[in-house]
């Protein structure tokens, strides 16, 4: 058996900030992480001569922890893609092209006015619940609130496309508050959006971030420890691995993706709206596939709406004699990877004479550890659960970009619900 103040259950952001701040607060830890890595959903990959990110990717200084983090471990950041100098996009059953700006205009108003409205349901992004405007569309889906508000067939693709690719999932899934809390960060202004929600990445890598984050926690990380039991008592916390050992503490910090929470037992059992988020399940399960193109293509972005494999497409890199390309779609059961064949057919739908080299990606969803990519919300689930969600259990408590009350479903999220369960635990012990 082995004892510590603090029990940390995973090894993303929200894990290793959450060790870190423990041990600058002077209290013990030890993290277990079932991976053979630390990182969680964030993973960078050398290849092509490129550092490519397979899991969390994008930054931007209107995120306060993720920035503050990059300035303290001296990391640099750089545009998520190159200055697009051409537009495809999927509309009203046709490609169209065009410069970006003529990709805004064709959005026209109503577009971005339903994008503007985001602050009007929610005035202040960094508080979930924080307008009693934004409990009277978490019940609509965004496919019903967009039939509500009558946009035409092809104002639905651009936008719906836009959304499938922030959700990582289907639009008829998930909620229409998901999209306005994400909207909102950026005043519900088009072009903020695309700089804040992919403009950006970290030239290192996320890895690199998870790496320097690690040497600066003075607690033990156990690899390898997959959890499988968390039980709890007026003295502490006893949690239970696969292999049979046992930790005992006198607080806890789970930080396991929503879909994997449910595979470990709690006694006692959790409130009912942590019950009841682990039986709807979150709604993302799209996927991310970065390809070789032949040729030097012009720097381009790419839409189409969600009944396509892929959603958006972007020109991150260019080599002599080829380009590298990240491809985003909502539904990751409908394309390997590592089909290049299929990957370059869903490529034609923009362009033609497209011919793909290679691919890969990670497939998020059936990794055993994370089974979802970033989580969203479905409708309801913010009103009717998301309190309950973000509550501690007694001496357990949760932490994960799902908990943020801000940025949601973004590393900075991870590492303000981190910060917070151990601060909070200070707190308590002291």
């Amino acid at each position: 058996m082995t004892t510590t103040d603090v029990a940390v259950v995973g090894a993303g952001f929200a894990g290793l900030v959450a060790a870190r701040e423990l041990g600058w607060l002077g209290r013990s830890a030890l993290v277990l992480e079932a991976r053979d890595r630390i990182g969680g959903r964030a993973l960078t990959e050398h290849r092509w001569g490129s550092n490519l990110e397979l899991g969390g990717t994008y930054v931007h200084w209107y995120q306060a922890h993720i920035w503050a983090e990059l300035d303290r471990y001296q990391l640099t950041v750089k545009p998520g893609a190159a200055v697009a100098e051409i537009a495809y996009w999927i509309a009203g059953g046709r490609l169209h092209s065009g410069t970006f700006e003529e990709l805004r205009d064709f959005a026209g108003d109503r577009v971005r006015d339903v994008m503007r409205s985001s602050v009007k349901y929610l005035p202040r992004p960094t508080s979930a619940l924080g307008s009693e405007r934004i409990r009277t569309v978490d019940d609509e889906s965004v496919v019903q609130h967009l039939d509500r508000i009558g946009l035409t067939g092809a104002e639905r693709d651009l936008l719906e496309g836009l959304i499938a690719t922030d959700f990582s999932g289907l639009p008829a899934e998930g909620a229409m508050s998901q999209a306005f809390r994400w909207w909102a960060f950026s005043s519900g202004d088009w072009d903020v959006h695309f700089d804040v929600a992919g403009g950006y990445k970290i030239v290192e890598g996320t890895s690199e971030l998870a790496r320097r984050m690690r040497h600066d926690i003075t607690a033990e990380v156990r690899l390898g420890a997959v959890v499988t039991r968390v039980e709890q008592d007026e003295n502490g916390v006893s949690i239970s691995t696969a292999d049979g050992e046992i930790v005992r503490s006198q607080h806890a910090i789970v930080t396991v993706p929503l879909s994997v929470l449910g595979s470990i037992v709690f006694s006692p059992d959790l409130n009912p709206a942590k019950r009841a988020m682990i039986a709807e399940g979150q709604m993302s399960r799209g996927t991310k596939v970065w390809a070789r193109l032949r040729g030097e293509l012009r720097p381009f972005l790419a839409i189409a709406p969600p009944t396509e494999i892929f959603t958006m497409c972007q020109a991150e890199y260019s080599r002599p004699g080829e380009t590298i390309v990240a491809c985003f779609g909502p539904d990751g059961g409908r394309i390997d990877p590592e089909d290049r064949a299929g990957v370059e057919s869903a490529i034609r739908l923009w362009l033609p004479d497209a011919e793909v080299i290679s691919s890969f990606g990670h497939d998020w969803c059936a990794d055993e550890y994370s089974r979802e990519t970033w989580p969203m919300l479905r409708p309801g689930q913010l009103t009717k659960h998301f309190d309950g969600l973000r509550a501690p259990e007694g001496r357990v408590h949760m932490a994960g970009s799902i908990y943020s009350d801000g940025w949601g479903s973004f590393i900075d999220g991870a590492l303000e619900t981190g910060i917070s369960a151990a601060r909070r635990i200070d707190e308590q012990l002291r």
